[in-house]
């Protein structure tokens, strides 16, 4: 039996029925009959996909007592036991008594698959993304790098660093499809594991993009390199008058160093990133006792990893300040 089979198409309210032509959102997995998708030429729930909805079997307005009688009349049509109840894991502030009033007594072992199932959804529910294994991914046809992200973002299985890449892409945040390949290569056993992965922004805009990513400590470090050779040159050569007999071989070594940077970040930043993640995502962790299944850590680690506009911004000022001193020392001749 099709796992659409008895649910509801959002257009024409139909139950679908063995054999039906089904076409499923791209966006939400959300499966509609595919004249219904085709009429309107959108999905039946496209208000809700800017609020991270995801179809777990069933629609937001239905009601859950309609679940229970589609589940009874697939078990008069079919001699198999009936499939379990798909609990609502995106509303989490649905009465937990009402639900359980709905759903058919399961044995112990069902209920906590069902239970890891659930679990599994709510975590998804984070990035707005479906189960890596639903039947939905043969039906939208994904290629293997897409199915290969989304089966990155639900492994929970730590490795040797302590953490899991599930919660590293949860810290990362923005970017995913960048940094799970880094961080994927970073994280090969010994023999295999790579410490470069190129990054030009890391590189071409620092230090302002390792304050936008919160690596204040790198960001301070690298704004002092960019200034303080220019600033030791001209206070040792007595002020700005002298600053003008700075000889060529001394600005070209000055723009030596700056390229060699530059490199060096875009080579080696996104490593310095991870290094830094792993070091956030074990302090937060702690702060919740180990509690990691919860759909709360994994929005901790999201705010935690979430890039600062203001810290940039507060970073290219700095820039902008450090630079005009050396210009009023020089003269304007650096």
């Amino acid at each position: 039996m099709s796992r659409f089979e008895n649910k509801l198409c959002p257009v024409c309210r139909e139950r679908f029925r063995d054999g039906d032509d089904i076409a499923v959102c791209p966006e939400c997995g959300t499966p509609h009959h595919r004249a219904c998708y085709l009429k309107q030429n959108k999905c039946g729930l496209d208000e809700l996909h800017a609020e991270g909805y995801v179809w777990n079997g069933r629609l937001p307005d239905e009601p859950l007592q309609s679940i229970s009688q589609s589940i009874s009349a697939a078990a008069s049509a079919s001699s198999s036991v009936p499939e379990p109840v798909e609990r609502k894991t995106n509303n989490l502030d649905d009465d937990p008594g009402a639900d359980d009033a709905s759903v058919p007594e399961t044995s112990d072992d069902t209920n906590d698959n069902k239970a890891s199932e659930d679990q599994t959804d709510k975590k998804l529910e984070i990035f707005g993304l479906p189960d890596p294994n639903s039947e939905m991914f043969s039906d939208m046809g994904l290629s293997d790098p897409i199915r290969e992200l989304y089966k990155m973002i639900s492994d929970d299985s730590k490795g040797e660093d302590g953490v899991s890449m599930q919660e590293l892409i949860a810290y990362t945040g923005t970017s995913i499809w960048h940094y799970s390949r880094a961080f994927r290569s970073f994280r090969e056993p010994k023999g295999k594991r790579h410490v470069t992965s190129f990054n030009l922004c890391s590189g071409l805009f620092s230090p302002i993009f390792q304050f936008y990513r919160k690596m204040d400590l790198l960001g301070v470090v690298l704004l002092v390199i960019s200034v303080l050779p220019v600033f030791l040159i001209i206070t040792m050569s007595g002020g700005a008058a002298a600053a003008i007999i700075v000889n060529d071989d001394t600005k070209r070594l000055l723009s030596l160093i700056n390229i060699v940077e530059t490199v060096l970040l875009c080579l080696f930043g996104d490593y310095l990133f991870y290094k830094m993640a792993v070091r956030r995502i074990l302090k937060v962790r702690k702060s919740f006792e180990g509690d990691t299944d919860s759909v709360e850590y994994l929005r901790a680690l999201s705010e935690s990893g979430r890039p600062s506009f203001a810290r940039a911004a507060l970073g290219c000022l700095a820039l902008l300040f450090a630079n005009a001193c050396i210009l009023a020392i020089s003269g304007g001749r650096f």
